[in-house]
């Protein structure tokens, strides 16, 4: 899922030339099995008039007029309420809840009634699984990430109604490996339901 990462520097533009997606666009939906993954093009991580202090400066604009991707997050939520409704899993680099709150925009909402059970996101690099539920009732995680000398990453393996996450941990300084998760997730409750270590037997 593109993130602000994709959207700077000098092969920004061709991006699209070396991870092509069959509409064109860094957001398109994708069949796999009983699941439609709806991937999201977040792009830069602030509002387009964004101010920041840079320098010394206190009013410096941080795209300088350069950016415009207010308008292609807007189109998108327009893009998911068009959605046919069927069970999704939602992908997006900046996590739900930082883009409602960073951009005024909720796809929470739209996506749990159109049948999402599942929403993953990065940007806030984690040490550990990061799960929550909101208002909206999705289940959503955020898998891992780059922090404090060590990589954070999980495998999830969808199963009937469960998710099975396993997440490891790559500490640099001893190149060790450590399990810090392993769970199995009821989707149809939420994700009320944990099993810790002792998961469900897969269908």
């Amino acid at each position: 899922s593109r993130g602000f990462a994709e959207c700077r520097g000098s092969i920004a533009p061709n991006v699209m030339k070396y991870i092509p997606t069959a509409t064109g666009e860094f957001y398109y939906t994708v069949d796999v099995g009983d699941y439609t993954i709806v991937n999201l093009d977040t792009a830069e991580d602030d509002p387009d008039n964004a101010i920041i202090t840079y320098n010394g400066n206190s009013n410096f604009a941080k795209y300088g007029s350069r950016v415009f991707a207010d308008s292609l997050r807007n189109a998108q939520l327009s893009w998911v309420n068009s959605l046919p409704s069927r069970k999704m899993i939602a992908v997006s680099h900046i996590p739900f809840a930082t883009v409602k709150n960073r951009f005024g925009l909720d796809f929470e909402t739209p996506l749990k009634s159109k049948g999402a059970v599942l929403a993953i996101g990065g940007h806030n690099n984690v040490t550990s699984l990061k799960e929550t539920v909101n208002s909206s009732n999705l289940y959503t995680v955020i898998p891992g990430g780059f922090k404090s000398g060590a990589y954070t990453g999980s495998a999830i393996l969808l199963s009937g109604n469960y998710a099975h996450i396993n997440t490891c941990q790559y500490q640099y300084s001893n190149k060790s490996y450590t399990t810090v998760h392993n769970k199995a997730v009821n989707l149809s409750s939420g994700g009320g339901v944990s099993y810790g270590s002792a998961q469900p037997p897969l269908s």
